[in-house]
């Protein structure tokens, strides 16, 4: 009799059992999202050392923008001075 008993209390557990069995499986399921996940950490990592490239090329920005003013002023100043058959006096014979 006591062994009838303790059978029908296991099978409560034994269901509660095969209902887990399913979110097992799902569990499984995950594991390759998580590998696929850590497969992304490298690609973050190289990202971060992006950053202080991008940070640089930053810093390098004003001084470009300074030289293509000095490049503008130097043209600027080519413009002023004539190039070739100004109105200039000849002064070859004053010396």
């Amino acid at each position: 009799m006591q062994l009838k008993v303790t059978g029908l209390r296991i099978i409560p557990i034994l269901l509660t059992s095969l209902r887990i069995i399913p979110i097992l499986v799902t569990s499984l399921r995950i594991i390759p999202i998580l590998v696929t996940g850590l497969r992304i950490i490298p690609i973050l990592v190289t990202s971060l050392r992006i950053i202080p490239i991008l940070v640089t090329g930053l810093i390098i920005i004003p001084i470009l923008v300074t030289s293509l003013r000095t490049i503008l002023i130097l043209v600027a100043s080519l413009r002023i001075i004539p190039v070739s058959g100004g109105d200039f006096e000849d002064h070859s014979d004053c010396w």
